[in-house]
């Protein structure tokens, strides 16, 4: 695996390569309707292992989250977590396996952050009534996800940053083994962007297994272990950004590339 280069660099710990996957995903084809998306997906990702998922806009990337947090039924294939399959879990034990941060939200009710996060504890909560251990967990992630300091401020009051720092301190107050992020540094100003980047590197050195779909080559190179290039509906490459450039990159975007001191910009 590659080691982290660039701005965003904490010190990676690489995962042991004989460990067994913690997600698997098995010929995986998905639509909507009659419209296939995703045709035949194949990889698995090891706990600690953080994958970034690349590729243009409506080449399959949200998709393929939805259909491994369980979100949306694949026509055919597997999806396996912890070595359960997906589709014989039910809400409350997929919630104690798989955490997902989307890119955007829309809510019925004007919650407040900590009840938003606190929504991540669905999974361990009896009833409408949290526990003590709940509302720890929800501030460690408020603190953690950098929003603990408007936390009783309601949703229609944040910016867009703050409305996606929110999204994930929920996903990490679930305390999931793997974490599904689609797009985390969306409407993050480049401070902000930096400090998601630093947890997501930090959730994996703990042992999260993590997919991170991004269109921010820089942010991949800096805490992905690995990437996965797709190009509608199908990986056509699995492996190190530094060997995806320029070669894959070009054939999956469409454009030239160029890599100097660790860094990866297209060309004009």
């Amino acid at each position: 695996m590659p080691q982290c280069t660039g701005p965003f660099q904490t010190g990676c710990l690489m995962t042991s390569s004989l460990s067994d996957p913690l997600i698997v995903a098995e010929e995986i084809s998905a639509g909507y309707g009659t419209k296939r998306v995703l045709d035949e997906i194949s990889f698995s990702i090891r706990a600690g292992e953080i994958v970034g998922l690349l590729g243009p806009n409506g080449s399959g990337k949200t998709t393929l989250l939805k259909v491994l947090c369980g979100a949306l039924n694949p026509w055919s294939g597997l999806v396996k977590v912890d070595g359960r399959d997906v589709k014989a879990l039910n809400p409350k034990t997929m919630a104690r396996l798989t955490a997902y941060v989307p890119q955007t939200e829309d809510h019925a009710f004007d919650f407040t952050v900590r009840e938003l996060t606190l929504m991540g504890r669905f999974a361990f909560s009896d009833g409408l009534f949290e526990s003590l251990e709940d509302h720890d967990a929800a501030s460690r992630a408020m603190e953690e996800a950098d929003c603990a300091e408007f936390a009783d401020r309601t949703l229609s009051t944040l910016s867009g940053g703050e409305a996606q720092r929110a999204l994930i301190a929920r996903a990490l107050a679930q305390e999931t083994p793997a974490l599904f992020c689609d797009e985390p540094t969306t409407h993050l100003d480049p401070e902000h962007q930096i400090e998601i980047a630093r947890l997501l590197r930090k959730l994996g050195n703990e042992g999260r297994a993590m997919i991170v779909t991004t269109h921010d080559l820089n942010l991949a190179a800096s805490c992905c272990d690995r990437v996965l290039l797709i190009k509608e509906g199908r990986i056509v490459y699995d492996g190190s950004l530094k060997d995806a450039t320029p070669g894959p990159l070009e054939v999956v975007f469409g454009t030239k590339f160029y890599c100097s001191e660790g860094y990866i910009w297209p060309q004009r």
